[in-house]
């Protein structure tokens, strides 16, 4: 079971790669 913290700073982490590769 993955804590609902772990989840959304995964989330996050996924948001900032999106961007990155967006900016790119």
């Amino acid at each position: 079971v993955v804590p609902l913290e772990s989840l959304c700073e995964a989330l996050m982490n996924v948001g900032e790669m999106e961007q990155y590769l967006f900016f790119f």
